[in-house]
């Protein structure tokens, strides 16, 4: 396939390099653009479609999809039923996904950022606390400890 085809080349969107990323929730690609720009593109867990992170829905993701397409050896499970919460406190805006599975009899959250994006896994431990696993990125943990506080909080209603 030529780039020119998409009608997104003119604007000097060319790939320079594709890198697969392995991720659990998401098919997921660095994408590096001869023009410099350089962005991840991921599949949404629950329509199946490209988004360009912290971006959305844009011509250039479902572009980029076509390319990614044939790399892919398998695509992730896709139209999970997500629920999502937008709420306000303490003058702190926070948008979160999330679905409820069992997994050794035990309740699972996966949740998921305003970006459509996974965040982690939470579960209570077998002392009650909040358990955080399947990060994709360890830093994620502390950059969102304040939301992951607020957002077992409503968990738990």
């Amino acid at each position: 396939m030529e780039a020119d085809e998409q009608g997104w080349s003119r604007d000097g969107y060319i790939p320079e390099s594709i890198t697969p990323v392995e991720h659990a929730q998401h098919a997921l690609f660095h994408v590096v653009f001869k023009n410099g720009y350089e962005n991840m593109f991921f599949t949404d867990v629950e329509t199946g479609r490209w988004l360009e992170e912290d971006l959305g829905d844009t011509t250039l993701a479902a572009a980029m999809g076509n390319w990614f397409e044939p790399l892919l050896s398998s695509k992730p499970d896709v139209r999970k039923r997500i629920s999502w919460c937008r709420l306000r406190i303490a003058a702190m805006d926070l948008c979160f996904g999330f679905l409820k599975r069992m997994e050794n009899g035990r309740a699972v959250f996966e949740v998921y950022s305003d970006n459509r994006k996974f965040l982690c896994n939470l579960r209570r431990s077998k002392k009650g606390r909040w358990v955080i696993f399947g990060a994709a990125r360890t830093d994620l943990e502390w950059q969102y400890l304040n939301r992951l506080q607020v957002i077992t909080q409503v968990l738990e209603t």
